[in-house]
């Protein structure tokens, strides 16, 4: 059995709506390396009482095995959720191997947190909007819940530490045992935290990116050609050497990328910003965590496969594709799927297009930017899979997403059609009274992790 890495380690953030567990757990994580998995993502539960003990306990299992994945692969884990009972506390802990193990209660008074959900019911933008909506107009039982917190033992749940954070005065306390290293970053990760969230405002809306997944969570599979496409996910399929074997699917979204690996009995989790996205993803992937494809919260070499389907132009591509080798095994491969410029002469173009009609995108790529991009982050180019497919769009659609340009809708689409029957003729690109089409080019790029050659 391979000894567990130094630095291993599970922190469990629990508490009562409007405790502040939802932000603290997060930035903790992040702060310390570690991989946020908050129950929220694993499955969904509903407000309705004679399904909500259920649909809790289903969450809570799919939580353990989500737990027991990350120690698999060798990841630090902060783990966010209710927790309310001293069972549930020892079987989270006791689903990790032996490590520093810490238990964070978040605690507050009930007039903080019932302001504090009413803040977050006005919130458009907050994931639990519709929880907190429903605590503050029928209120809640445990609102009035004595905290257990300050009289619970470390080892009365089989943890090292157990660390109460009173956010209502922003204190905390330790009890336990911890590595004084351990325990002065965890402290140093609380402090400034809770510094993060007195300096800020008390809404938090998400990046626009986040927005507009939100919206488009529901719909997201049917909105648009490409995402369901049977070519493209097939050009997505590759062998792997074990029958179960690592995936990590970075910029999960809804798990599409991942699904056909996972029915081949692969283990599959996803990385994405959206937690609406992600909780779609929910039977295609053991898990998603929340988080940035630049800073990815794994260990190096932990996983056989990374998938990156329709994400780079999201984000900065250099740094994402260098955090995908690190954390890839020496025999890893790589699948980079991206809609991609007709060609590199009418890139500029294409950037103008895109950039009117979907503004969140930081860049576009024409093939050769891919392919250059990752080989030169240590890949080796294994195949490029090509395809095309029409794609059509109502005008009218374009109003959720991007402003109108001061010509207007109609006319700009003209202009590109003009543009590019001249520059390029392949695209199709047509323009009807309501609406656009064109031909969208799209690549599939497989790689392999390249590892040093004995004489070179």
């Amino acid at each position: 059995m391979s000894e567990q890495p130094a630095e291993l380690f599970q922190v469990v953030v629990c508490g009562l709506p409007g405790t502040l567990k939802t932000f603290l757990s997060a930035r903790i994580a992040h702060r310390l390396g570690a991989l946020w998995l908050p129950t929220v993502s694993l499955a969904a539960v509903t407000v309705e009482p004679t399904r909500l003990a259920s649909q809790r306990m289903a969450r809570y299992r799919r939580c353990l095995d989500a737990l027991r994945l990350t120690a698999g692969i060798g990841a630090r884990v902060v783990v966010e959720g209710g927790f309310s009972s001293m069972e549930l506390k020892r079987d989270v802990f006791a689903s990790y191997p032996d490590c520093a193990k810490i238990l964070i209660e978040c605690i507050a008074d009930t007039e903080t947190r019932l302001a504090r959900l009413q803040t977050r019911s006005l919130d458009d933008l907050d994931t639990e909007q519709a929880s907190a909506q429903s605590i503050v107009q029928h209120g809640e039982s445990s609102l009035s819940s004595v905290q257990f917190g300050d009289a619970l033992a470390p080892q009365a749940i089989a943890c090292s530490a157990v660390i109460v954070v009173d956010t209502s005065n922003f204190g905390f306390k330790l009890r336990g045992n911890l590595d004084a290293s351990l325990e002065e970053r965890i402290s140093a990760a609380i402090r400034t935290s809770l510094e993060e969230y007195r300096v800020t405002t008390k809404l938090y809306p998400r990046a626009g990116l986040t927005e507009s997944f939100k919206t488009l969570a529901a719909s997201y599979e049917e909105s648009t050609e490409w995402r369901m496409d049977p070519t493209l996910m097939a050009h997505l399929q590759v062998d792997l050497p074990c029958p179960a074997s690592d995936v990590v699917d970075i910029g999960s979204g809804t798990g599409l990328a991942a699904r056909w690996y996972s029915d081949q009995g692969h283990r599959c989790v996803g990385v994405d910003i959206s937690p609406h996205m992600s909780s779609k993803a929910a039977p295609r992937v053991l898990f998603t965590n929340f988080g940035s494809a630049t800073d990815l919260p794994f260990f190096d070499a932990s996983f056989d496969l990374a998938l990156m389907r329709q994400m780079l132009h999201y984000t900065e591509p250099v740094l994402a594709l260098r955090e995908a080798r690190r954390v890839l095994r020496p025999t890893g491969k790589l699948i980079v799927a991206s809609a991609i410029a007709p060609s590199a002469e009418v890139k500029s173009v294409w950037e103008v297009f895109k950039s009117a009609t979907q503004p969140l995108r930081l860049r576009v790529f024409s093939e050769m930017d891919l392919v250059e991009m990752v080989s030169a982050e240590g890949f080796d180019i294994a195949e490029v899979r090509r395809a095309t497919l029409l794609r059509e769009e109502a005008l009218a659609k374009l109003a959720h997403r991007a402003s109108e340009p001061a010509c207007g809708w109609t006319s700009f689409m003209s202009r590109m059609e003009k543009a590019f029957a001249t520059l390029a003729p392949s695209l199709e690109f047509r323009t009807t009274q309501d609406g656009y089409s064109y031909q969208q080019f799209w690549i599939t790029v497989v790689a392999r992790n390249r590892t040093k050659r004995v004489g070179h």
